[in-house]
């Protein structure tokens, strides 16, 4: 074999067969390692030889340091020159000069970079990429155009891998080749004329000792052709960008494609930000391994185990894995080399303690892709102590935030809001907060990235001040939507809004709770009483009211406060018993005559009213109505002008006045949809609902539910559409269209169990039981009924008690009534699951 050696004074042959080693013809003093180290890089020059790999070929069965390889490397390189083996930094060596069987020697050449028959030095990978064909076609398309693109990412989400597979596929279309330069090693704050002396390294360009500045190397490469990637540019980003900048100036022909967590910013620059890999809706788990997540996930754990297999016994949890890890491909490859150990289940019920879980990678994977961990600090790293402080601050924010909440948590005496703003700004170029493109911003942080910025608040013994400046904001939050309702007709977009920090709320009044911090607790949940309904958790929101009333001292509370409170226990509570609600309205109403709230005072009157009616005290609830009115003023918003004509359907509907009741409905309906509130819209046409239902016009129910369907369908949320769904079960068991009945009831149970009331709808599916012939079930449920409505201290609906009368009477074709009470009064001691199940004819 005949080796051009890189000097152009020198040739060398190989003589395998002989064990010789021929420079311009003359033997070769090497020894024998080094001769079987250069037999094995010159039999594999088409990739990169690990360390390991040539450490089993050079000393087969011996154990021995790595640096003994590292000395024959060097020993080679004395002999062949110093280009003629590259040094792969975290992968091991190729051997880059060209290969020839011919023997004659190369003449001399004007070019001062080391000639390139293989023309790239990408690591070889036999790790196919997983879910990343778009991003290659669109990388492509990008580098197609620009001569400077930068791929931004997290830690952690593919970059290197995926500039690395795009190149692979565009190599051959540069005359002088593809060209990887690893910046990882090179300490942080690096020059530019490091950056220069690194890509020498990695193309073997021939420049003297000590010359490897940006100015040599730039005009090394000035009429090259090819195509540069610098990998890992975060941590030198100043110098990385120098570098670029005088390598765009003066090689035409030079593309650049670089990683890193940050923009180079630089004139020209095409940013393309990797998005995490996809994740199934959870209506389309039965394709789940067509997304890139779970499919990257599965080929990772059949790697680790050959024995997996994706399948209905674990697709589910797969997917929750993949979900909690937010897609970050690093996080999932870790997760998915613990499930031989652990199990699918094992490594989802421990991702509470991912930063722990997640450690076990690849050995020849980079340092600080070792562990979830190392990914994460080396991030941090790049940051300085203001932007360090804002990262560990956002922590405790669940399920993102707005630039103004980051601003009220974030600050302190030494970082002002405004500091804030800029150091968001930061993190979110270096990849380690993302923003959506919703309107306004929302910004966000990872989970894994969540979990250790809460360990370093903790390490900073900052959790309980930041924790505390969060709920405050979130008080001071809904403090505001609320005051909207009463004061302008701008609260349906913001309280859409609002929406979006339930998860914020949730987690500030646990912290609260958990903290003593009572009447923070108190005013967090009484002022966020209609957000609760809004997203179909009154259930959920009652539970709350009942768990904190007891702490409720009016004189540490502010009345406000109280106010707010009592209120909004009536509000998102309609299963609870009834004289709680009232004594709940009686103290709300006293606190705001008061305070002199005219326009709270007339709100409360309305509800106050509505619990009256419900328990057959109709002549009080229209006294409250007939006040609420003389207090109305028509400058006030079209919501709680609205509000008033409601309560008042409610009470006529109750007394039986069911066209009355309509029209008033109609009327509340009209005001509302001149504010456009859908949500508002939304709640009318289910009170309108409850009108046509009260008067038995099931025909008008059908429209009437329909149309709550369609509004809902249409602008959102798909649970309201599930409660619209409920009223149009009642519509057709009247039709006798029992099988669409119960598949609508099926579908509406779950969302009015979120909103705190299933007993109505419950109390119509014995109706259909019991049409049906299914006389023992309709008991049961019947009985389960009754004693959730004894619970709730009040009396069934006119229109519920018609439905449970038409039952009975269908009961009495099959059953006696030693019967019919024997099953009721079993059913009394069931669950809603058993009862509904026996009701329906399925198994509990």
């Amino acid at each position: 074999m005949t080796l051009a050696s890189p000097d152009p004074l020198r040739h060398v042959q190989i003589l395998p067969n002989s064990r010789a080693l021929l420079v311009d013809g003359q033997p070769a003093s090497v020894g024998g390692r080094a001769f079987d180290l250069l037999v094995a890089l010159t039999e594999r020059a088409d990739r990169v030889v690990t360390k390991h790999e040539l450490m089993d070929l050079v000393w087969p069965d011996v154990i021995v340091e790595e640096n003994n390889l590292q000395v024959q490397i060097s020993a080679l390189r004395r002999l062949l020159g110093p280009a003629a083996i590259a040094t792969v930094p975290g992968r091991g060596y190729r051997f880059t000069a060209p290969l020839d069987e011919a023997a004659p020697p190369p003449a001399p050449s004007r070019a001062a970079a080391a000639p390139r028959a293989q023309a790239s030095n990408l690591p070889s990978t036999s790790a196919a990429l997983i879910g990343r064909e778009a991003d290659l076609s669109a990388l492509a398309r990008l580098l197609a155009d620009a001569r400077l693109v930068t791929v931004v990412g997290t830690g952690g989400i593919g970059k290197t891998r995926l500039v690395q597979a795009c190149a692979a596929d565009l190599h051959g279309q540069r005359h002088d080749g593809t060209w990887w330069v690893e910046l990882a090693l090179l300490p942080p704050g690096s020059n530019a004329d490091a950056v220069a002396a690194a890509v020498a390294r990695a193309l073997d360009l021939r420049v003297e000792a000590g010359q490897a500045g940006v100015e040599r190397v730039c005009s090394v490469l000035c009429d090259q052709r090819l195509l540069l990637l610098l990998d890992n540019c975060e941590h030198l980003l100043a110098g990385a960008a120098a570098f670029g900048a005088a390598l765009l100036r003066t090689a035409p022909a030079v593309t650049l494609l670089a990683t890193s967590q940050e923009p180079l910013h630089l004139a020209g620059e095409q940013v393309y930000r990797l998005p995490l890999l996809a994740l199934p809706e959870d209506a389309d788990l039965v394709h789940a391994e067509q997304y890139g997540a779970v499919a990257l996930f599965v080929a990772r754990a059949r790697a680790a185990d050959p024995r997996f297999a994706l399948g209905e016994h674990n697709r589910a949890a797969v997917v929750d894995i993949c979900r909690h890890l937010d897609g970050l491909p690093l996080a999932i490859e870790l997760a998915a080399a613990r499930v031989a150990l652990l199990g699918v289940e094992g490594v989802r019920s421990r991702l509470g303690e991912r930063l722990r879980l997640l450690t076990r990678a690849r050995r020849d994977a980079a340092a600080r892709q070792q562990t979830l961990r190392a990914s994460l600090e080396w991030t941090l790293g790049l940051l300085d102590a203001p932007e360090q402080a804002v990262y560990r601050r956002l922590g405790v924010f669940v399920g993102g935030f707005t630039m103004e909440l980051a601003q009220r948590v974030a600050a302190d005496a030494a970082i002002d809001r405004w500091a804030v703003l800029d150091h968001l700004a930061s993190l979110v170029d270096k990849s380690l907060v993302s923003v959506d493109a919703a309107e306004p911003p929302r910004y966000s942080l990872l989970e894994s990235a969540r979990e250790f910025a809460l360990e370093r608040l903790e390490r900073h013994a900052e959790t309980e001040a930041t924790r505390a400046a969060h709920a405050e904001a979130l008080r001071e939050t809904v403090a505001h939507v609320e005051a909207l309702y009463f004061e302008s007709d701008a609260y349906g977009a913001a309280q859409t809004q609002l929406v979006r920090e339930l998860d914020n709320l949730r987690a500030a009044l646990a912290w609260a709770r958990a903290n003593a911090h009572s009447e923070l607790a108190i005013a967090l949940l009484g002022l966020s009483c209609r957000l609760w309904n809004r997203c179909g958790l009154a259930g959920t929101a009652s539970e709350l009211f009942s768990a904190i009333a007891g702490s409720v001292d009016a004189q540490r509370v502010p009345a406000a406060v109280e106010a707010a409170f009592w209120l909004g226990s009536v509000i998102v509570a309609p299963e609870l018993p009834l004289p709680d609600l009232a004594r709940a309205a009686d103290r709300c109403i006293e606190l705001w005559r008061d305070l002199g709230d005219t326009r709270r005072l007339a709100y409360a009157l309305g509800w106050r009213a509505i619990v009256n009616a419900q328990r057959d005290r109709l002549d009080p609830a229209r006294v409250d109505l007939i006040e609420a009115k003389d207090l109305e003023r028509a400058d006030w918003p079209h919501l709680l002008r609205a509000w008033r004509l409601a309560a008042l359907c409610s009470v006529q509907t109750r007394a039986g006045e069911v066209e009355p009741a309509r029209a008033t409905r109609q009327a509340a309906i009209a005001i509302v949809r001149a504010s456009g509130d859908h949500p508002n819209i939304q709640f009318n046409l289910r009170k309108l609902a409850d009108a046509d239902l009260a008067a038995g016009d099931f025909e008008a129910l059908m429209r009437s539910s329909q149309d709550l369907i369609d509004d809902a369908r249409a602008h959102g949320p798909l649970w309201a559409a599930r409660l619209g769904l409920g009223y149009q079960a009642v519509a057709l068991i009247a039709a006798g269209r029992h099988d669409e009945a119960e598949a609508a009831a099926v579908e509406a149970l779950p969302a009015w169990r979120a909103a705190g009331w299933t007993t109505w709808l419950l109390d119509h599916l014995v109706g259909l039981a019991a049409a049906r012939g299914q006389a023992r079930g309709a008991a049961q449920l019947l009985g389960h009924c009754d004693r959730r409505y004894a619970e709730a201290g009040r009396p069934r609906r006119a229109a519920e008690q018609r439905a449970i009368t038409a039952a009975i009477a269908a009961m009495r074709n099959t059953l006696d009534e030693a019967r019919i009470a024997q099953y009721r009064a079993e059913g009394q001691a069931l669950d809603e699951h058993s009862a509904l199940a026996a009701a329906l004819g399925r198994a509990a």
